[in-house]
């Protein structure tokens, strides 16, 4: 099984240890619209749209994207999940605008980002072009292959958000202000002074299990 320490780990850690009374199912209706909104914003910051939803080959099952990442395992060489309720394994797919990827976990992506060498020095658009499927992998998890990088303990210096103010816009307060300050690379204070500047209130994981009820 995958280790949630890396990509979505504060997100499934956050949800998990809620002291708010919900439910099993209320908790996994939450995770799985963070996880999902916070792809949208990793999107909407690279410019593109993903679509990481698959269905089992076998039984034919739409899993949630919490059951991809969790029936990942530690193996970085396969890049298959688990389906819950048949145990197929498959290679589950990332589809980047038009194109389909595969979705490699976390520790996968990382591990091919070492292969043959660091690749630190390659710019952001160097990485797309030696590997899409690894380099959109990162961007999902991550957010950025800055923070991927840093994940490695290596100091990235190519830049990859510009003007990220007005695109974090819309997430303002959909999102807890720690996974978008996670995501852009800044201090969760700085994301919490620019929500307040649009009187947005912060994310509020009750009412967000209560709408998603």
């Amino acid at each position: 099984m995958l280790s949630l320490s890396l990509g979505h780990s504060h997100v499934i850690r956050q949800t998990q240890t809620l002291r708010l009374g919900l439910t099993q199912s209320q908790k996994l209706a939450v995770t799985n619209y963070i996880i999902g909104l916070r792809i949208d914003l990793v999107g909407s910051l690279a410019g593109v749209k993903y679509y990481p939803e698959n269905s089992c080959p076998t039984c034919h099952r739409v899993l949630k994207l919490s059951e991809i990442l969790k029936g990942y395992n530690n193996d970085p060489k396969d890049l298959r999940t688990t389906c819950p309720k048949c145990k197929e394994r498959f290679v589950a797919k990332l589809r980047s605008n038009t194109a389909e990827l595969r979705w490699y976990c976390p520790n996968q992506a990382l591990s091919a980002l070492q292969e043959g060498g660091s690749r630190e020095m390659l710019k952001p658009e160097e990485i797309l072009q030696w590997n899409d499927s690894v380099y959109h992998s990162l961007l999902t998890h991550f957010g950025s292959v800055t923070n991927a990088f840093k994940k490695l303990g290596i100091t990235y210096t190519h830049g990859e958000v510009p003007n990220w103010h007005s695109r974090v816009r819309p997430f303002l307060g959909k999102l807890p202000d720690t996974v978008i300050a996670q995501i852009v690379g800044v201090n969760r204070n700085i994301i919490n002074a620019l929500r307040k500047s649009f009187s947005i209130n912060a994310f509020n994981r009750r009412k967000l299990a209560e709408k998603l009820a």
